[in-house]
């Protein structure tokens, strides 16, 4: 939208074209806000999306829990092992 109006362009203040003028300012400023508030918004549900992916909370509910908890174990015990070894 701002392409039309070219850079440095004055508003002519008491022109008939002033108020057409503001006006399309407006909305171009408008719209430029509605797009910085949609990419937050899609950086917003991305960075959720990621969240929800990278979730390796063992539920309850979960049928595989009891397989998932004991290798979870299994690595909890080899890291204490690796860390009470002498180096």
């Amino acid at each position: 939208m701002a392409i039309v109006i070219p850079m440095g362009q004055p508003i002519l203040v008491g022109h008939h074209s002033e108020k057409r003028d503001r006006n399309y300012w407006d909305k171009i400023w408008n719209t430029m806000g509605k797009s910085v508030e949609a990419g937050k918004k899609a950086e917003y549900y991305a960075q959720k999306a990621e969240t929800i992916k990278n979730n390796d909370a063992i539920f309850s509910h979960d049928p595989d829990a009891l397989a998932k908890l004991e290798e979870k174990l299994t690595g909890l015990k080899a890291n204490q092992e690796f860390m009470k070894a002498d180096r």
